[in-house]
This record gives structure tokens, C-alpha cells and sequence, in this order.
């Protein structure tokens, strides 16, 4: 059972930002109806923050349908909906023009890094590597061109869990540390959900606690906890977690569930 998402999602905000300067400077050349109309790309760019990505698909697929385009911002936006879309050759094509375009974008950077990573591992044999390795080069070309950023600290911790060159926990950790000491409020769950599904459990724990001291009205958050121990085998901190759970949140019925179906207490079988 999955928990909704309590954390702040993460959003485009350099491609944001970027849609509406430009929007707002575009307004200033037309009449005053226009002024009020926002640009397809805007629209576009609110739709895809709405997970809407179809309407965001149409609105901005006229905008590079011509191959010179040279629309940077609409071409690295068609890339990252080809990115969420799981059509990895697309979006490596579409963000590949961006930063060719723009490149040193931080972001054009972060998104192609993954894109690359997604054709990494959907491909055999040396290309394998080699675009694992694109992938490598293009993250911590981002990170050094915003080091504050710490969506991209989550990108490089993504990767070092999910490189099919082999999985660095070591490197993950730190990533995702750094990132949790830039933005202690908005990275923590979705660290534990990557951290969980690549099977890094401890960490995915950790950060898990961390959301749930942030947000402690919350019920799941700690829930996911009792979760990860319970995958790590750790059924007594799992009993207990989910015990307290229950405490503070009395009747909270997938807690309870997972509690009854705990095998009695070691105490209790002797």
C-alpha cells in the first residue's frame, strides 16, 4: 500500500520561471487581451505540474515540430514529459537539442543525466556503460553548475542506486544527506520511496523518519517505516513502531492490519 505523497513535489521551477518571463515579456508586445492570454508553453508547463500529461503533450509538441527549432525551454519541457512518459530515446533526443542549445542549464543538464540513465538501463552490452557514463557526466556537470540545487543531489543519488554499472551506497548516502541539508522539508519522502525501491532500506528508513518528524500529523509516514523494517526483517522495531503508530492514531486501519498479521512477540513463544 502506497502513502500519499506528503512531501512538497518537486517541480521545474528553473523552466518555470523561464516560461513566465518570457510569457510576461511576449504580453507586453500585444494588446491588453493578450496580456491575460498565457502562451501555450505556459499553459503547457501548468499542465504538466498538474500531471496532466497529455494536455501538456499537445500544447507543446507544435511548439518543436520544426527540426531547427531552437525553442530551448519548449524542447527540454517535450523531453522531460517523454521522461515521465518512459519513452527514454525521445526525451534523450528532445533534452539532447536543449542543451545544445543551452549548455550550461542546470536543469536541461539534470533531466538529460536522467534520461540517460533510463537508456542505460534499458540497453545490453557496452552501451551499457557508455551511457551510464554520459549519464554520470552530465549529473555532476549539473551539480557543479548549481550546487545549491538539491533536486540534483537527489538525481545523483537516483543514479548511484539505479547505475547499471553497479549500485554505490556509499555515494548515495551522501547525495542524499546533501540534498536533505538544502532542502530539509521537501526531499525526504521521495528519498525513502527511491531508497525503498532500490532496496536501500536503511536509508530509505532513515529519510522516512525524517518526513515524519516533519510532518507528524501524518499517520503513513511512519507507517512506511514500520514498512521498511518489517522488509529488513526487523519485526520486533516493526511491532513497535506500528504499535506507537496505533497509539497516536487510533483505528488506523492498514497499521492495525499490518500489526495482526505480525508473527507473535519472541516472548510470547517461549
Amino acid at each position: 500500500m502506497n502513502a500519499p505523497h506528503f512531501a512538497m513535489k518537486h517541480t521545474l521551477r528553473p523552466l518555470l520561471l523561464a516560461a513566465l518571463l518570457a510569457g510576461t515579456c511576449h504580453a507586453f508586445a500585444e494588446d491588453d487581451d493578450a496580456f491575460f492570454a498565457p502562451s501555450p508553453y505556459v499553459q503547457a508547463i501548468s499542465a504538466f505540474e498538474k500531471n496532466d500529461v497529455a494536455a501538456a503533450e499537445k500544447l507543446v509538441a507544435p511548439l518543436v515540430a520544426d527540426p531547427a527549432c531552437t525553442d530551448a525551454d519548449a524542447l527540454a519541457l517535450l523531453g522531460r514529459i517523454r521522461l515521465s512518459q518512459k519513452r527514454s530515446d525521445e526525451a534523450v533526443a528532445s533534452l539532447a537539442r536543449a542543451v545544445a542549445l543551452k549548455p550550461d542549464h542546470a536543469s536541461f543538464l539534470t533531466f538529460l543525466g536522467l534520461a540517460l540513465l533510463d537508456q542505460a538501463n534499458a540497453s545490453e552490452g557496452p552501451a551499457r556503460t557508455e551511457l551510464a557514463t554520459q549519464s554520470f557526466s552530465r549529473l555532476t556537470r549539473a551539480a557543479e553548475l548549481a550546487p545549491t540545487n538539491a533536486e540534483i543531489q537527489m538525481a545523483l543519488m537516483r543514479y548511484h542506486l539505479t547505475t547499471p554499472t553497479g549500485k554505490n551506497s556509499e555515494a548515495a548516502w551522501r547525495h542524499a544527506d546533501e540534498a536533505n541539508r538544502l532542502d530539509p522539508l521537501s526531499t525526504g519522502y521521495d528519498m525513502a520511496e527511491m531508497a525503498e525501491r532500490a532496496g536501500e532500506l536503511r536509508l530509505a528508513e532513515k529519510y522516512y523518519r525524517v518526513d515524519a518528524a516533519n510532518f507528524p500529523v501524518s499517520p503513513w509516514l511512519p507507517f512506511c517505516v514500520a514498512r521498511v523494517q518489517l522488509a529488513r526483517s526487523a519485526t520486533e522495531e516493526a511491532r513497535a513502531t506500528l504499535t506507537e503508530v496505533l497509539q497516536r492514531f487510533p483505528g488506523f486501519g492498514p497499521a492495525k492490519q499490518m500489526l495482526d498479521g505480525l508473527p507473535p512477540p519472541l516472548a510470547a513463544t517461549k
